[in-house]
């Protein structure tokens, strides 16, 4: 099934993304002020002060050696300079390449590896951080710029004549490093303009970060066309005064058109948020009357379960746009429940395509869909065999065709054709019109033939009133063939542990919602939180690691019941302590070394209930062992009948017992 935006296509002018910003389309007042750091309104950039800015930072780039091509790594928190330090990047020639603050070394010295930037500019807190990185790539400490916001502002508010180069130390955080106030104090200088179509096309504008949909994390090359295009897909003329608040992280692509060109363009107010904080967040709505919010689902469920009045202090919101993650309908509507004047709406995209499906102001969906396809944007849908879906509600494969398509990623093979598909890795449905994300193609867990989206099993399991947050993954199942969907669940926090939701509960609540096949017959997990990142994707991977942990530490557990020294036992504890996830079969290497007053002894049942409620004491990061299936013990190899028979006493026993336990919660820690 293909299908094309109902919106129609768009024009993309030729223009660079600088000049196409600076291109006012609405009457403003030049000195309103369009980004505002959010924490002191005090400071901010107008039309002008902005458009000064990107002028002088055009010939500070210039003047220290930057070339056409070259590549600029703007490692820092968000700020209200931000945008119009990416425009001075991209207005000198250069190429801007993104970094989050949270990356550390090992991250920072890939993305030197993939961007081979010219200059570095960092803050403070992280300039640590930075130079032990560009030693490592043998990048110079002179072509790292160090941004502190506080001498900024002193220093651009010292009248014109004072500015100038300084050697002194006042400049240098670092006795090799140079101020970021040195890049202005070269006078101003109109910026490169571009004005030919397959010029836009070809000249990259930014290098984004993106985990891409295979392997390693890759730059994705977006060039002045691709940017422009972006803008132009996703804009709409809105009948309210435009009042923004953004925490979402500025070096993603999303920040690139709300906070980056349509301030400057249309005069939309934009009010930047250095990091994201529940109680600000809240609070700046009110303070500053914000009509468009942004947020990722964990800043969505924070807001909707927050004790804080979200009604009177999002009261003058019109649209809040969610993004970065799939969210169910349920926190949706909950949210937009809470909006008086308002609505909401998902927001999907990637890196590679930019935002490519939402709805449009004034239309409610409550059903969970991500929208439908902006203008300018063709789809389809494959089947596993690389067919074309034929059916409405059929899931498959979504590509995506549209001018904003990325080049290609840094040092890949690129996307020649503008009609190219890109694969998303997104299992999609069409019906009506609308999208609904499945799933991940490479996430769907395969039971007994069938296919099983973890996505929809999370979404039903949410409904459950007693359930704040779940993540559901593939396990092997006994037959050690086919994969079955465990669930790992956060519960709503109780005064007494009785009155909390169990683990049988919780598998009815999905059998008696969703076809058998789908049923979670590989056990019900219950922990303190579910691994996500930043943006609130789940981290899959570290459940699969934590799973196969906690299987080989319940086998051990259930082989204990018949181990004739304990120290065995707490070897193979340290074993799965080490355990690298290629196997889950326990070590059998070396048979167990017999002792002269060693000997198998049967347990009776009541001994084998205590080590059942013994085995709860144990957890990996808290996770309980309250699950609807459990690992079948395996069988440890015969000894020697020379052994002499003596019975281990009680006393004995249990000690061997707590011993294990306190072993196996040393080597989980």
């Amino acid at each position: 099934m293909s299908f094309d935006s109902r919106e129609g296509t768009v024009h993309v002018p030729a223009s660079d993304v600088v000049s196409f910003s600076f291109c006012k389309q609405n009457c403003f007042e030049q000195d309103q002020p369009l980004l505002v750091d959010a924490e002191n309104p005090s400071r901010s950039l107008n039309y002008e002060s902005a458009k000064a800015l990107v002028r002088k930072l055009v010939a500070g780039f210039w003047a220290s050696g930057l070339r056409e091509g070259d590549s600029v790594m703007c490692h820092m928190s968000n700020t209200y300079i931000y945008p119009a330090l990416f425009m001075g990047i991209c207005g000198s020639a250069g190429v801007w390449l993104g970094s989050n603050t949270a990356n550390q070394r090992y991250e920072i010295d890939h993305l030197i590896e993939l961007g081979k930037p010219k200059f570095i500019i960092t803050e403070p807190a992280a300039l640590s951080t930075i130079l032990s990185a560009c030693e490592n790539r043998q990048v110079p400490k002179e072509n790292v710029f160090v941004l502190d916001i506080d001498t900024f502002q002193l220093y651009t508010s010292l009248p014109a004549v004072w500015w100038g180069c300084s050697d002194s130390d006042a400049t240098k955080p670092d006795q090799a490093v140079r101020s970021f106030t040195d890049l202005l104090c070269h006078g101003e200088q109109d910026w490169k303009t571009i004005d030919v179509v397959d010029e836009a096309k070809r000249t990259p504008a930014a290098y984004f970060p993106t985990s891409g949909t295979t392997g390693l994390p890759k730059l994705a090359m977006v060039s002045h066309y691709n940017l422009v295009a972006h803008h132009l897909m996703l804009h709409e003329d809105k009948p309210y005064r435009v009042r923004r608040l953004m925490t979402l992280p500025l070096f993603h692509l999303f920040a690139t058109s709300f906070a980056f060109i349509q301030p400057t363009r249309y005069g939309d107010t934009t009010y930047i948020m250095k990091r994201f904080g529940l109680e600000s967040y809240l609070k700046n709505h009110d303070r500053y009357q914000i009509t468009e919010t942004f947020m990722t689902p964990p800043i969505l469920m924070q807001t909707i379960a927050s004790h804080f009045d979200v009604r009177a202090l999002m009261r003058t919101v019109r649209w809040a746009g969610t993004g970065g993650a799939p969210c169910d309908a349920v926190s949706i509507n909950r949210m937009r429940s809470l909006l008086t004047n308002g609505t909401t709406s998902q927001v999907w995209g990637l890196t590679e395509c930019g935002v490519a499906s939402m709805f449009r102001l004034g239309e409610h969906d409550e059903t969970g869909s991500i929208g439908r396809l902006l203008r300018g944007y063709r789809g389809k849908l494959l089947n596993p065999k690389g067919e074309l879906v034929e059916k409405e509600k059929e899931p498959g494969e979504l590509y995506i065709s549209s001018p904003g398509t990325m080049l290609g990623y840094r040092n890949m093979p690129s996307i020649e054709e503008e009609s190219a598909w890109f694969r998303t890795g997104d299992v999609c449905c069409l019906e009506k019109g609308k999208l609904y994300v499945v799933g991940r193609a490479k996430e769907l867990i395969k039971v007994r033939g069938w296919q099983v989206a973890p996505a929809e099993l999370e979404a039903v399991l949410l409904e459950h009133s007693e359930i704040v947050d779940v993540a559901v993954s593939g396990t092997m199942a006994r037959n050690g063939v086919d994969e079955v969907p465990r669930a790992y669940v956060v519960r709503r926090k109780k005064t007494r542990e009785a009155e909390m939701v169990t683990a049988n509960e919780v598998y009815q609540f999905a059998r008696e919602r969703l076809a058998s096949y789908k049923a979670l017959d590989g056990g019900v997990c219950f922990v303190e939180d579910i691994p996500r990142t930043a943006s609130g994707k789940i981290q899959r991977a570290k459940l699969t690691r934590m799973d196969t942990l906690r299987s080989r530490i319940a086998a051990v557990l259930s082989a204990a019941q018949a181990v004739p020294v304990y120290k065995q036992a707490v070897s193979e504890v340290k074993d799965a302590a080490m355990y690298d996830g290629e196997t889950t079969t326990p070590r059998r290497d070396k048979a167990p070394q017999p002792r002269r007053s060693s000997r198998v002894v049967r347990r009776s049942s009541s001994t084998s209930e205590e080590a059942s409620r013994d085995m709860k004491v144990a957890t990996i990061r808290r996770v309980s062992t309250d699950s609807v299936s459990k690992p079948e013990p395996y069988k440890l190899p015969r000894f020697d009948k020379t052994l002499k028979k003596k019975q281990r006493t009680s006393k004995t026993a249990k000690a061997t017992r707590k011993r294990l336990i306190k072993s196996m919660q040393a080597s989980a820690a």
